[in-house]
Parts: C-alpha cells; structure tokens; sequence
C-alpha cells in the first residue's frame, strides 16, 4: 500500500524535520505539503526534499476553511489510490504495534477488515517544565522532551452524522 501524507505548513521550519522523519519511518512514501506564506526557510528547506511535493499559497487560511479546501483539491488530485494521513507539522501519527508494524503493512490490515479509513484522536503531551520553559530543539523527537499526557476526560460520543465516532477531550 502507497501512503501519502498532506501537511498545510506556515513558519514550521522548526518542527519538519522531526515530524518528516517520524514518518518516513513509518513508512509514509510522499508528502504533499500547501505551504501558506512561510518565511522562515520552511519552503527551502521543503525544496530539498525529495519525497515532498510543495504546493504553494498567499490565501487567506481562515477563508480556506483552515486550510480544508486546500487539502480536499490535493487529495482528489493526489490521494485516490493511496492511503492518505492528514497532519500538522507538529504532529507526529502513532498506532498500535507503530515500533515494529510499518504503516503500509497497518494500512493493509484495515483493508483487509473491510475499512478504508481510521478515525483517530489527537493527544497532547506535555513536559515536566512549564510550557513557557519547554523547548524541543529541531532535531528532538518530541516524545523524548513531553513525555506526559492526559490519561482521563475524554469521551466518546456517537455521531448520527457518520458512521465515525467523535472523541472529544
């Protein structure tokens, strides 16, 4: 299974690097990332990459629907036959057996459940410092500096909308 990452980035030169290895380890084969207004060094450094395909935009994020409409296009353009994860630059996507499962391989195991998406919760981790005094360097992984989160106040709670829970927390 082929696995593409789309990624709407502004100014996050100094979380890429972390996330993008994250996920080439995973197994993550291309990224599609919508670059909106960086000034930082985020779309050289985007350039150099060789797995990323760099879309550019001076639009309003807000009017895009935070960036939805953006990453809807790509996908109907890129992602039809693919797996496809949709991430922050600051966001790094863990699964169970992620140390020793690669994600194409965890990609297959839905399939062969008869599933052809994942829903998923976004976790917070925090570190043992004030978040003022946190710092993660451009090269840490950031589990290593935050390794605490909350273990309670999340709920589930059922959608009549879509067949996809929603988890609040």
């Amino acid at each position: 299974e082929q696995v593409c990452a789309f990624i709407v980035v502004r100014d996050e030169l100094q979380r890429l690097p972390s996330s993008l290895q994250h996920h080439r380890q995973l197994g993550v084969h291309r990224f599609i990332v919508i670059d909106n207004g960086s000034s930082d060094g985020t779309v050289e450094y985007l350039l150099e990459q060789a797995d990323v395909h760099l879309f550019q935009t001076l639009g309003s994020y807000q009017e895009a629907r935070n960036g939805i409409d953006w990453i809807e296009m790509l996908l109907h353009a890129y992602g039809q036959r693919c797996w496809c994860v949709l991430l922050d630059a600051d966001e790094h996507f863990i699964y169970p057996e992620c140390e020793s499962l690669s994600l194409p391989a965890f990609c297959v195991a839905l399939s062969e459940r008869g599933l052809n998406c994942l829903a998923t919760l976004f976790l917070d981790v925090y570190s043992p410092l004030p978040i003022a005094q946190t710092v993660i360097a451009r090269d840490d992984l950031p589990l290593e500096v935050c390794h605490f989160f909350d273990p309670t106040g999340y709920y589930h709670l059922p959608s009549t909308a879509s067949a996809l829970p929603r988890i609040y927390g």
